[in-house]
């Protein structure tokens, strides 16, 4: 599942913030400047987490399945 977020940047805060980890990521998929990060939920399922247009972050890789 993919939900699309408002900030990377916001949503790496909060789920830092609520002891969550992130699984992968930041992580681009190309020049479109949309980063994703991934997090499982408590059945191991995958989500991703995308922001559009996010600008220059530090610490982003380019994705690697």
């Amino acid at each position: 599942m993919a939900l699309r977020v408002a900030s990377i940047a916001a949503t790496i805060a909060a789920l830092r913030a609520n002891d969550i980890a992130i699984t992968q990521g930041p992580v681009s998929f190309g020049e479109s400047g949309q980063v994703s990060i991934f997090v499982r939920n408590p059945d191991r399922n995958v989500i991703e987490l995308r922001g559009r247009e996010q600008g220059v972050m530090q610490g982003v890789t380019r994705y690697v399945p």
